[in-house]
C-alpha cells in the first residue's frame, strides 16, 4: 500500500466530483478492472485484476504493482488495510485519501483566455457545469452546478450553491459581487464558453468551466 500512496502523493491528490451513491465495500466484483483519473495533469490508470494483483501507472513513471483481496468487507492492499475503498457504477474513492477514479479515461480540458470587455448580453442565459478546476487541471465535472444569467441578475444552482438570486456588479469583464457563498466573479472565455470563480469565506477558490 505505501507504493500506491507515494506515487499518488508525489503526483499531488485529485478530487474528481461526483456523489456516491449505492456505495459497495469492498466488493471485489464491483472493484475489478480499469479505474483512471487525472493528478496535475496526468492520466493515472488503476488495475484490479481478479488474479488479486493491482497495477498503477502513470505516464512517465515506472508501474507500481502489489496484491490486493477483499477481506472482511473491505479491501487490503499488499497484505495491509487502507481507507476504505468504496465503489458505486463507474466511481470509484480511496476514502480519507482524497482520490476519486473513474471507469472511463479522463482528458483534461486547456480553458481559454477570458474576454477583456463583455458585449452586452454575452452572458444571458441558462449554463451547466462541463468542467471544474482541481488541484490545476480542468476535468469533466458535471456535478449539478448551473446557473442562469439575466442581465446583472444571476441565479446560482446546484448542490453546493443550492438556489440563491444575487445582483452582481459590473467589473471589467465581468460580472462580480459577494454572494453566500462567497465572492463570485463569472466571466465569458474566447471559446464561448463561461467561466465561474467563486471564493469561499475559508479563502477557497472553486472554479467552474460552463456551457449553454
Amino acid at each position: 500500500m505505501k507504493k500506491l500512496l507515494a506515487i499518488l502523493v508525489v503526483l499531488g491528490m485529485l478530487l474528481l466530483p461526483g456523489a456516491m451513491a449505492e456505495e459497495t465495500t469492498g466488493d471485489a466484483a464491483a472493484l475489478t478492472g480499469d479505474w483512471y483519473t487525472i493528478i496535475n495533469g496526468t492520466c493515472i490508470r488503476l488495475n484490479f485484476a481478479e488474479d488479486g494483483t493491482y497495477t498503477l501507472a502513470a505516464a512517465g513513471r515506472d508501474p507500481v504493482a502489489g496484491t490486493w483481496e477483499a477481506q472482511d468487507g473491505s479491501i487490503c492492499l499488499d497484505g495491509v488495510r487502507p481507507p476504505e475503498i468504496t465503489a458505486a457504477g463507474d466511481l470509484l474513492e480511496w476514502t480519507g485519501q482524497g482520490v476519486y477514479f473513474s471507469r472511463e479515461p479522463v482528458e483534461s480540458y486547456t480553458p481559454a483566455d477570458l474576454l477583456a470587455e463583455l458585449p452586452k448580453g454575452i452572458l444571458n442565459g441558462y449554463w451547466v457545469c462541463a468542467y471544474a478546476d482541481r488541484n490545476g487541471a480542468a476535468v469533466p465535472a458535471a456535478d449539478g452546478t448551473d446557473l442562469y444569467v439575466e442581465g446583472r441578475t444571476v441565479i446560482l444552482g446546484g448542490p453546493e450553491l443550492g438556489d440563491t438570486m444575487v445582483r452582481l456588479n459590473t467589473e471589467t469583464g465581468a460580472l462580480a459581487g459577494d454572494t453566500e457563498s462567497g465572492y463570485v466573479r463569472i466571466g465569458m472565455q474566447q471559446d464561448d464558453m463561461l467561466r465561474l470563480t467563486i471564493t469561499g469565506p475559508d479563502g477557497v477558490t472553486q472554479i467552474r468551466y460552463m456551457i449553454r
